[in-house]
């Protein structure tokens, strides 16, 4: 799961902290001019609707309206794409933004520039165009290579690219690791007056690390990440996944119970998550990783409450939970228990070697040989197949 919804989690988490900032920016410069200019007046307006309540779609149409009316005013341009970006009209937004980079470039407004490059980057990738994303980022990079949120956003671009180019995965897990040290040192050199590093910058160094098996590197990375206060939940979880890798189950179950304590409450107001991943899928991905800690410290009665919690939730792992609940019960000589629940994990995953196992011991225990010889041949087969096909 760390490698299906990690990069992209962070990223999309990113996205959002953006979007706000450059709202948050065009509001402030509508509150603070005190002669507005009519582009600036329609602005303020368009945001006193969204404080309003009037939601996404009415802004966007009221920017549209004053893009019309001012077709060269950058901020107007920005603002704007912005607003399509969150709404999903990605061809207004890479338009406007592709406008509004020529226009700051012509007028040599070098911040408004990156701005406009930082933001097409990101929207590009919302769209799924990595290669575009990357072009811009790359751009970006070289133009100001001391522009930290630039870097960090290549590291995490990075981290995505390697899960679908196989090919040249570790080539891109390792320029991401030294995006993101570059993000990192940027963010700290005194000089440059820029914010600390944001937690989901040393989640994102933390990934790579982990991808790259360097699993006490990524455990320190994400040491830093789990430091702030208010705690940042989602670097909880990346780390017990490090420490799970360690084999380090006491650690790693107290950082996916800090994560499902404050599972709700956070996700509430941060909601932003990978395409295709449901709040309760990760949930069910902590409680599922906290039962199989549990299983390592041999607390098997309430590593059998987190599968059973995983099994309800009916969102992911749910065969694994049953497997897994299936061989505590097998631990805790509850052996009819074991079978159930043996039986339930085949019927959804009949794949699932292991689980033949399990149950032909269940069935020698109950007295019942001739099933417990059939899951053995079961087993036998299945596993001379997998050991074939890994050839």
């Amino acid at each position: 799961t760390q490698s299906t919804w990690g990069g992209t989690f962070l990223f999309n988490r990113m996205l959002a902290r953006v979007s706000r900032r450059v709202a948050h920016c065009s509001k402030r410069f509508c509150q603070t001019t005190t002669d507005l200019d009519p582009a600036s007046a329609g602005l303020k307006k368009a945001f006193q609707l969204l404080e309003s309540g009037q939601g996404i779609k009415a802004v966007t149409t009221e920017l549209k309206s004053l893009l019309h009316q001012f077709p060269h005013h950058v901020r107007v341009m920005i603002t704007y794409a912005d607003a399509c970006k969150i709404s999903g009209d990605y061809d207004a937004a890479i338009s406007s933004l592709s406008t509004a980079l020529r226009v700051s470039l012509t007028k040599r407004d070098q911040m408004t520039s990156y701005e406009c490059l930082l933001l097409r980057a990101e929207t590009y990738q919302r769209m799924g165009k990595l290669a575009e994303a990357k072009k811009d980022l790359d751009d970006l990079v070289a133009l100001a290579p001391e522009y930290a949120l630039a870097s960090e956003r290549l590291g995490h671009l990075l981290l995505q690219y390697a899960e679908i180019t196989p090919d040249s995965r570790i080539q891109m897990l390792t320029e991401a690791q030294i995006a993101f040290k570059r993000a990192i040192d940027a963010y700290n050199d005194p000089k440059q007056y820029q914010p600390e590093a944001h937690p989901s910058t040393y989640c994102g160094l933390g990934q790579v690390l982990m991808k790259l098996n360097k699993f006490p590197e990524a455990i320190e990375a994400l040491n830093k990440a789990c430091e702030p206060k208010p705690a940042y939940i989602p670097a909880f979880h990346f780390r017990s996944v490090a420490l799970m890798a360690d084999k380090q189950w006491d650690e790693a179950m107290m950082d996916l119970t800090t994560f499902i304590e404050q599972f709700e409450n956070y996700y509430k107001v941060s909601p932003e998550l990978a395409p295709g991943m449901s709040s309760e899928s990760l949930l069910s991905d902590a409680v599922y990783r906290r039962g199989i800690c549990r299983t390592n410290r041999g607390d098997l009665e309430m590593a059998i409450i987190d599968f059973g919690w995983v099994i309800e939730l009916q969102a992911m792992y749910v065969p694994e939970a049953f497997f897994r609940r299936a061989k505590c019960y097998l631990d805790r000589e509850e052996y009819w228990k074991a079978i159930d629940d043996a039986t339930s994990s085949l019927r959804l995953d009949a794949s699932n070697v292991g689980t033949y196992q399990v149950r032909a011991a269940a069935y020698v225990k109950v007295g019942k040989p001739d099933k417990a010889a059939e899951d053995t041949r079961m087993y036998q087969l299945l596993h001379r197949q997998k050991l074939f096909k890994s050839l």
